[in-house]
């Protein structure tokens, strides 16, 4: 679960604190099978992880106007700015 919550924090626009405190709640939406893992198709299918982080989670930041995160190969210096949250020039 760390290692799907901390991806998601990193590529999408979305409240952190939020998805950390409902990701346990609403993981067995995303893993039937209860293995503590989620499939590809888990992930990409209708319904599936990627789906409801963009309806539930995009959407509802997108009108605080961060929009998504620039791609870190193409643009470092932007990717940390909007990584900084606070706009303290430092990750913490």
């Amino acid at each position: 679960k760390r290692e799907v919550l901390e991806a998601l924090k990193a590529q999408f626009p979305v409240d952190h604190a939020r998805l950390e405190c409902d990701l346990p709640g609403l993981w067995p939406r995303w893993d039937p099978s209860g293995d503590g893992k989620i499939a590809l198709a888990e992930f990409l299918g209708e319904g599936g992880l990627l789906a409801f982080i963009r309806e539930e989670f995009i959407a509802a930041e997108a009108s605080g106007g961060r929009g998504l995160c620039p791609d870190i190969r193409r643009d470092k210096e932007g990717w940390f700015a909007w990584v900084d949250e606070d706009g303290s020039g430092e990750l913490s």
